[in-house]
């Protein structure tokens, strides 16, 4: 079974953890269809046809539509005055850089460098770039899991060798750009007392044949459950990093 992790890439890659679905100038957007758990906020999106299935017990579908249609043009503004006759002025000096927004533990220790945020059900997450990769936070300290894009495991407890499951036909469009990136994948349970784990984007990947293999997800609880491979599809192997530690909160912007 294909759980919609594609998804992932597309904000990911944009670094500005935003979806952006493209339309045709002035045409209507695509709208995106996910399943919001109402306790841990956790999304799962849902593509194609599972956009028309119902979401499990305890989460909620929620519908949005990736941008509105363009506006019109804003009228011209108008000339400005010309200089004084007397020759070229000297050039200003540059500004000041604005500077870079950091995430600050509770303790004023540094989190990281602060990358964008989003309200996930009950939390915000801020998403932080340290370690070399992009990391989301929940506002009390915790590292937060994007357990939507849950790795795929082909042993039965879940501590081998992690793959990312990934459609043929957006291998080379979403994931092959995020191979050498901050783009992370993290699981941790929903309570967010476990330890989590953390994958890179790596650039083996091989395709599901006609019999695909047993495989295996996490659950939100941290059960290691049978899922279905697709034919065709592609999977991707992961590189295990290290995982960020957890800090005091709450987490402020400075």
């Amino acid at each position: 079974m294909f759980r919609n992790r594609s998804t992932s890439l597309v904000f990911a890659a944009a670094a500005a953890l935003s979806v952006s679905l493209a339309a045709a100038d002035g045409a209507q957007a695509a709208s995106t269809t996910a399943c919001v758990n109402k306790k841990s906020g956790s999304v799962k999106v849902l593509l194609g046809k599972k956009a028309k299935q119902k979401c499990p017990k305890g989460t909620s579908k929620v519908v949005w539509s990736a941008a509105g249609k363009n506006g019109k043009n804003g009228t011209n503004g108008k000339n400005g005055l010309n200089g004084g006759s007397g020759g070229n002025g000297a050039s200003g000096a540059n500004g000041a850089d604005g500077g870079t927004l950091v995430v600050r533990a509770g303790d004023g220790s540094t989190v990281g460098v602060f990358a964008g945020s989003t309200g996930l059900g009950p939390f915000t997450i801020l998403y932080v770039l340290r370690d070399g990769g992009l990391y989301p936070y929940v506002g009390s300290g915790q590292l937060y899991s994007n357990n939507s894009f849950t790795p795929t495991f082909l042993d039965a407890a879940c501590t081998g060798p992690a793959y990312f499951e990934a459609p043929s036909d957006t291998y080379t469009l979403f994931v092959a750009p995020l191979v050498g990136g901050p783009s992370r994948i993290v699981y941790r349970t929903d309570d967010l007392t476990g330890p989590a784990r953390a994958w890179a984007y790596t650039s083996t990947h091989t395709t599901v044949g006609a019999t695909p293999p047993v495989a295996y997800d996490l659950t939100d609880d941290g059960t290691c459950e049978t899922t279905s491979l697709a034919p065709g599809e592609e999977l991707v192997t992961l590189r295990a990093v290290p995982t960020p530690p957890d800090f005091s909160g709450p987490l402020t912007l400075s």
